[in-house]
């Protein structure tokens, strides 16, 4: 529920703590790279305990689990898409193993990348099913 308030701008980020609040666009443009908690913390000013004890405490996780949750977020996205290859998906959000994604997708949304797509596919309307209703006589 938070991380869809944060994608559309729902949050006052004036309710947080001020140094979640400015961390939290910083880490959405990080969803396509590696980075460490080390290196957040180096560009926050603060150690590494710190960031986490402070993103614990108003977030309910740390700063790499909410990187994660926006990665899989943008994973499902990019499926829902369609176009690209788990592979191509795992990669552009930053992940550089396809087989490591596809389990933190499946752990995430209980079902594989692949499977997960084909889902979205039988919910959607076939176009060859025909019209909806039977012709008049």
């Amino acid at each position: 529920l938070f991380l869809h308030a944060h994608q559309h701008g729902l949050l006052n980020p004036g309710a947080f703590d001020p140094l979640v609040a400015g961390m939290l666009p910083e880490l959405a443009a990080f969803v396509g790279r590696e980075v460490t908690l080390g290196e957040l913390a180096r560009r926050a000013g603060y150690s590494a305990q710190y960031l986490n004890r402070i993103f614990r405490r108003e977030l309910g996780v740390t700063p790499l689990r909410y990187l994660a949750g926006l990665r899989m977020e943008r994973a499902a996205e990019l499926l829902r898409q369609g176009g690209l290859t788990a592979k191509a998906i795992a990669a552009a959000v930053g992940f550089p193993d396809p087989y490591y994604f596809s389990r933190q997708f499946r752990a995430h949304f209980g079902k594989s990348p692949q499977r997960y797509r084909a889902a979205l596919v039988s919910d959607s309307p076939s176009r060859d099913a025909g019209p909806p209703f039977p012709p008049r006589a």
